[in-house]
């Protein structure tokens, strides 16, 4: 996992271009607001969430 979103589908392009994430070396998750670096969220658990159809 990189700090690149995915482009595969379009979204709210405040979502495509502000929220990123990342993962660390010891396998841990980091979702960040690219625009306040106060607002992260960091975790080793991890689920699948989808899209509206």
């Amino acid at each position: 996992m990189n700090s690149a979103n995915d482009t595969t589908a379009d979204g709210p392009q405040a979502i495509d271009t502000r929220f990123r994430a990342r993962e660390s070396d010891d396998g841990r998750v980091e979702i960040f607001d690219s625009e306040n670096e106060d607002a992260w969220i960091r975790s080793d658990y991890t689920l699948e969430v989808a899209g509206p159809n």
